[in-house]
């Protein structure tokens, strides 16, 4: 006896009824009939289908029948998936929705559209619950990435800044490492967002101006011990004189300044706790 074909099952057990399990994975998994290339699943389904229902095979449609009827499914039922039409027929037989599942010896469109129609109300019960089931997972994915998020922020925080703070309290001097300003100036300016006002954030763009063309002033005036150093230097007032990586170097000049600002608050707050508040 031919094997007949079954369900793929991808898993996903959302319903506590394993019906319902089958129609949710072949509506989230299946392809749907418009997006099939060919007609062979739509064939597969219709060939167990006859099986299950007891189509004898002189009751098989024949040439002409069967391309009514594959017309007829395409035409109305193509937001189904082939694999549910197995579906639909076998929970037609175990009396999962109300339909007359005598096809008379006579596998008709009007017989099929009868199952189909009759499953369409089971599924749209279904693809409404696997909705709102599908919405709740993003939903606690989402609050799963931003605790996620919360926790880098707090690691970074506690490697990265606090010792760089408790560092300039008692130098006076910004020590970044290997760590971009960028990411410093970020983490600050999200945990403490109104302490930049624009005016001064106009000044902070002025002054890192200055601080450049200062640097740039004193590395030409440097004289190198060798020709090393002098290359290096060279390379260095080079790459400051392509406006691109000028001004690079202003908006990492800015990050500074704006990061010495935040410490030197954060300086005050340590000793005067209430000031914070105050803020």
């Amino acid at each position: 006896m031919e094997n007949l074909p079954t369900h793929k099952n991808h898993g996903n057990k959302r319903f506590e009824n394993s019906e319902n399990n089958q129609i949710a994975n072949a509506i989230e998994f299946g392809v749907k009939i418009r997006h099939l290339d060919d007609d062979e699943p739509i064939f597969q389904s219709l060939r167990y289908v006859f099986t299950l229902v007891g189509i004898k095979g002189e009751q098989i449609p024949n040439k002409i029948e069967t391309a009514v009827l594959l017309k007829f499914i395409r035409d109305n039922y193509s937001h189904f998936t082939a694999d549910e039409i197995k579906i639909a027929f076998e929970l037609a037989i175990k009396k999962q929705f109300p339909c007359e599942t005598n096809h008379f010896g006579n596998f008709s469109p009007l017989y099929f559209a009868n199952i189909m129609n009759s499953y369409m109300e089971m599924r749209g019960k279904v693809g409404a619950e696997l909705m709102r089931i599908q919405q709740k997972e993003l939903n606690e994915k989402n609050e799963a990435t931003q605790a996620e998020i919360k926790q880098i922020q707090l690691e970074f925080w506690q490697t990265i800044i606090q010792p760089m703070f408790e560092y300039f309290k008692q130098t006076n001097h910004l020590d970044f490492g290997i760590t971009n300003p960028r990411f410093v100036y970020d983490s600050l300016r999200d945990k403490f967002p109104d302490i930049l006002t624009n005016e001064q954030k106009a000044k902070i763009k002025i002054e890192a101006i200055e601080n450049v063309e200062k640097m740039k002033h004193n590395i030409q005036n440097q004289k190198s011990i060798n020709r090393a150093e002098f290359e290096k230097k060279k390379a260095f007032l080079d790459a400051l004189g392509i406006p691109k990586e000028n001004e690079n170097a202003v908006i990492s000049e800015c990050y500074k300044i704006a990061i010495k600002i935040y410490f030197e608050k954060m300086i005050i707050w340590c000793e005067n706790p209430k000031g914070k508040e105050s803020n």
